[in-house]
C-alpha cells in the first residue's frame, strides 16, 4: 500500500512573519493618522481665513465710511482743527482722517476713552469723545496683554458700531468668539481657538503683534500709477510728511504727532506717506503673535491671497 506523507501542521505565524505584519499595520496606521491630521489642520487654517476674512471686509467698510465722515465738508472738527494746520484746509482733513481713525478703532483701553488735544496755541483744549461701543470698558489698568486689549477692541468695534458702513452683528460671528480666559470679555477666536488681535497702522512701522510687511508698500496694497507721497490713506495728498509742512509750522506738526502718539503705550504713528492697512491678525498654528507664522486679514481681503 502506498501511504502519502503530509506536511507538517502549522501552528501559526513565525515570529519574523509577526513582525511584518505588526510592521505594516504601524506604517498603515502612522499614513492615516497622518492623513487625518492633514486634513483637520486644513480645515482649521479655512476656518480661521473664513473668519478673518469676514472681520477684515467689515473693519474695511467701517473704515471707508469713517472716512468719509471725517471728510465732510460740514464737519466741525475740520475748523476746529485747521489751526493746527496752519490754516491748510487739505492738512485738516488729513489730521482729521487720522484723528477720526484712532477714535473710532482703538488699539489698546486707554485709547477708548475720550481723546484730549492740547491748545495749538489759539484755541482752547478740546475733546474727541470716546465712542459709545467702548462704554463697557472699565478705566485703569486692565491687566490684559497689548494684543489682549486690542482683541476686546476688536470685537466691540464689529458688533457694537455695525452702522459704520457695515450691516455685521453679533449674531453673525457668533460661531468665532470665545471668552478670553479668566476675564469676562467676548473676542473673535481663530480655528487655533486662540484671539484675534488687530493693528490699526499696520505697514511702516515694526508693531506690538507683527513683524513688517514690505509688500504692503508695493501693488496691490498701494496704487503703482500713484507717486510715493501719496501712499498714506489718511493723507492723500501728502499735505502732512515734512517735505509739504512749511518749517512754520512745524510746532503744530509735533503737537499733531503728540496727539496721536498718546496715551503712553499708543501704537506708533507718523505723517511719513506709507501706506497704513488696518489689519487683524492671528497668532497662527504656534499660538503665539510676532512669530513668523502670524496670519495676516489684509491679505485676505485685498487681494485673495493666503493669509500668511
Amino acid at each position: 500500500m502506498h501511504r502519502t506523507t503530509r506536511p507538517p501542521h502549522r501552528g501559526g505565524f513565525t515570529l519574523i512573519e509577526l513582525l511584518i505584519v505588526i510592521a505594516i499595520l504601524a506604517t498603515l496606521a502612522a499614513i492615516t493618522i497622518g492623513i487625518v491630521g492633514s486634513v483637520r489642520q486644513g480645515q482649521i487654517a479655512a476656518t480661521t481665513e473664513a473668519t478673518m476674512k469676514k472681520i477684515q471686509v467689515a473693519l474695511n467698510q467701517q473704515q471707508m465710511a469713517v472716512s468719509e465722515e471725517a471728510n465732510k465738508a460740514n464737519n466741525p472738527h475740520l475748523l476746529l482743527l485747521q489751526p493746527f494746520c496752519d490754516g491748510d484746509a487739505e492738512r485738516a482733513k488729513s489730521l482729521t482722517g487720522y484723528v477720526y481713525g484712532k477714535r473710532e478703532f482703538p488699539q489698546t483701553f486707554a485709547e477708548s476713552r475720550n481723546l484730549v488735544f492740547p491748545p495749538a496755541p489759539a484755541p482752547p483744549i478740546f475733546t474727541f469723545p470716546g465712542h459709545r461701543a467702548f462704554s463697557s470698558i472699565p478705566p485703569g489698568a486692565s491687566g490684559l496683554t497689548a494684543d489682549q486689549e486690542s482683541a476686546v477692541l476688536l470685537y466691540l468695534i464689529v458688533t457694537g458700531k455695525g452702522n459704520k458702513g457695515t450691516g455685521s452683528s453679533e449674531d453673525a460671528f457668533a460661531g468665532a468668539t470665545m471668552t478670553l480666559p479668566n476675564t469676562t470679555y467676548t473676542v473673535f477666536r481663530d480655528g487655533y481657538a486662540t484671539h484675534l488681535a488687530f493693528v490699526r497702522w499696520y505697514g511702516p512701522y515694526n508693531g506690538a503683534f507683527s513683524t513688517l510687511n514690505p509688500e504692503v508698500q508695493q501693488p496691490p496694497f498701494i496704487n503703482a500709477n500713484t507717486a510715493a507721497i501719496r501712499r498714506d490713506p489718511f493723507d492723500p495728498l501728502g499735505r502732512m510728511v515734512p517735505a509739504n509742512w512749511p518749517v512754520s509750522g512745524g510746532t503744530n506738526r509735533a503737537r499733531a504727532l503728540d496727539f496721536l502718539r498718546a496715551p503712553a503705550g499708543s501704537p506708533f504713528v507718523d505723517f511719513d506717506a506709507t501706506n497704513k492697512i488696518m489689519t487683524v491678525v492671528s497668532a497662527g498654528p504656534d499660538k503665539a503673535f510676532n512669530t513668523p507664522d502670524d496670519l495676516f486679514g489684509y491679505r485676505l481681503a485685498q487681494m485673495g491671497a493666503k493669509a500668511n
